[in-house]
């Protein structure tokens, strides 16, 4: 028997509806990123992006552990040690903090920048 490889034509994306409410932030994106990326997938081909489409529902109330990240998220927004970012509320916060663990639990191709447009967030 062969083994089964993928082509674009193969693959069907579907849609994925995600309520965040009381996930944790990392285990949350590594969920997200692994839709993304279609690893759930038995037919998984790595050179084909055989990933769903991800709506994230009441991201704003996801849990966080520690403040590690905000720092990150600082420093990564501003472009240097020296400067800092101040949100104008929490919501932008939380949506940036989000995207940055989604795109940090991808893996470092050329996928990650056209999966994570296919990651919607919303604050219902």
């Amino acid at each position: 028997m062969k083994t089964f490889t993928a082509t674009p034509a193969d693959i069907e994306k579907s849609w994925i509806l995600i309520d965040a409410e009381g996930v944790v932030l990392g285990r949350l994106a590594s969920i997200i990123a692994m839709r993304l990326r279609g690893k759930h997938k038995p037919a998984y081909t790595p050179h084909v992006d055989c990933g769903d489409n991800v709506i994230v529902v009441n991201a704003d109330k996801v849990r966080h552990k520690g403040d590690g990240l905000l720092e990150d998220l600082a420093l990564v927004i501003a472009g240097a040690a020296d400067e800092e970012r101040h949100f104008p509320d929490e919501v932008a916060e939380t949506l940036a903090m989000l995207h940055l663990s989604v795109s940090r639990c991808s893996s470092p191709d050329r996928f990650p920048i056209r999966s994570l447009a296919r990651d919607q967030i919303y604050l219902i």
